[in-house]
């Protein structure tokens, strides 16, 4: 699957040793000790740590660990059976029992000597989002492995996704591109419903629905791509129509909304029909109502430009001018 590496966390604590002074006294080293056993903080690693640290590194590396799981994605599905129920035993049933905090995205710098930082949002944990990624791919190999293994996969994702509230973003837009990957290749199955998991989507609140938005789109690009069964399906849906409506407001993907609605309308075979109709008019009207917008602006700095005045310089990109280039285009696909 197409998609970026797994965020890792930042550790909570950071001691840089080149913030403490050369020459330290005994009566400043042993103040710095009280303050620090005060806090709660621990203190600095000794070099038997360190040299453990590396050994421990080293012993990894020598396993060729490139190797094993190279193996492990060509086993046999009996074999993958059990591998695969070993590792969704231990994802949390309950989403409060995962304990590591995590901090705002924004900020990717740890507290350095043992500073403490505040951490808000809703928990995260990458080894959880490590697990629902490999026995995905596990479960997308083949035919074989989708049949033997997609029931288990996908119950796993859709339970995450009940307690969607109660997962970091990250997880919850990740596990969503899981789903729809899944989605994709065992349509011919029952184990994943397309109203099911469309619905959960067009439910996000706002917030994830940004952050998860470029995720999203590809997965349901993945699915709709083709002609057959499940676009049909996923077309006429009316949370799909909605999901795209929302994801327009955002200026980063309603690029890639307007490239799937016009392969809807003028792709070959084109997907609307009576059930979609209304719905794909009132997206299109939504882009050419926010390109006049656009429009108008642009013909003001033009005749400002013509009659020798500058136009201000703007310290931000508008929203309106990224919806004014699809402009040209919605008079011929309503046209079609």
């Amino acid at each position: 699957m197409e998609i970026p590496a797994i965020p890792l966390q930042n550790p909570s604590q950071v001691i840089d040793r080149g913030q403490k002074p050369s020459e330290a006294g005994i009566f400043s080293a042993f103040t710095s000790y009280i303050s620090s056993y005060a806090a709660g903080d621990p203190p600095e690693p000794s070099d038997e740590e360190l040299e453990s640290t590396l050994c421990t590194v080293d012993c990894v590396n020598a396993c060729y660990m490139g190797d094993v799981f190279a193996n492990v994605v060509n086993m046999p599905v009996k074999s993958l059976m059990p591998l695969v129920s070993a590792l969704l035993a231990e994802l949390p049933d309950d989403p409060t029992s995962v304990v590591i905090s995590v901090k705002s995205e924004n900020d990717n710098q740890s507290p350095a000597n043992g500073q403490k930082s505040t951490s808000g949002g809703p928990n995260y944990d990458p080894a959880m989002v490590y697990l629902l990624e490999l026995c995905t791919v596990l479960a997308l190999r083949d035919e074989e492995t989708v049949e033997g293994l997609g029931a288990a996969v996908a119950g796993a994702l859709q339970n995450v996704m009940r307690n969607a509230a109660s997962y970091h973003s990250i997880l919850i837009s990740r596990t969503m591109f899981y789903l729809l990957h899944l989605l994709h290749a065992s349509y011919e199955h029952d184990f994943i419903r397309v109203p099911v998991v469309l619905h959960t989507i067009s439910s996000f609140k706002k917030d994830l629905f940004d952050k998860s938005a470029p995720l999203v789109l590809q997965g349901l690009t993945q699915c709709i791509k083709e002609p057959g069964p499940l676009r049909n399906e996923i077309m006429t849906s009316p949370d799909f129509w909605v999901i795209l409506r929302n994801l327009t407001r955002n200026v980063k993907s309603a690029p890639t909304v307007f490239e799937i609605l016009e392969g809807v309308a003028v792709g070959s075979p084109p997907t609307i029909m009576a059930d979609n109709y209304e719905s794909a008019v009132k997206l299109l009207n939504d882009f050419a109502s926010a390109g006049s917008v656009g429009s108008t602006i642009e013909q003001k700095q033009d005749r400002k430009a013509k009659r020798g005045q500058q136009p201000p310089k703007q310290t931000k990109p508008q929203p309106q001018y990224v919806y004014y280039t699809f402009s040209r285009d919605i008079a011929d696909i309503l046209q079609g």
